[in-house]
């Protein structure tokens, strides 16, 4: 399940109308950053991201994934994408800047998951 920061979650909840309750359902607070709970995001509606125009940063530049080594963490496309084989070269350049905040974060805190 993807990282969410403090901003987005924010972001997400007041987009959506969420109360106190219905986020506590929905995002787990890892330190200073929230795991969306369950296996399938509930925010993926017939195939599609409902929340398209303000997902977060996670979601915008997958198939990128950081690797699970602490402070040593870098990036490589996920192999659980199907489309993993069809990633250009200028996506993972373009989503490794992206990604900037959570690589940090992940060297900082450890794996974010």
């Amino acid at each position: 399940m993807p990282v969410v920061l403090h901003h987005e979650k924010e972001n997400i909840a007041r987009a959506n109308r969420m109360g106190f309750l219905q986020q506590r359902r929905i995002f787990n607070k890892r330190g200073d950053y929230y795991i969306i709970k369950g296996e399938i995001c509930p925010f993926l509606k017939d195939g599609n991201c409902s929340i398209e125009e303000i997902k977060p940063l996670n979601c915008r530049i997958f198939p990128l994934a950081l690797t699970d080594q602490g402070k040593d963490a870098e990036w490589e496309v996920s192999p659980e994408c199907p489309s993993s084989h069809k990633v250009s070269y200028e996506f993972v350049e373009h989503a490794k800047n992206l990604g900037q905040p959570l690589l940090e974060k992940h060297r900082e805190k450890g794996p974010l998951t």
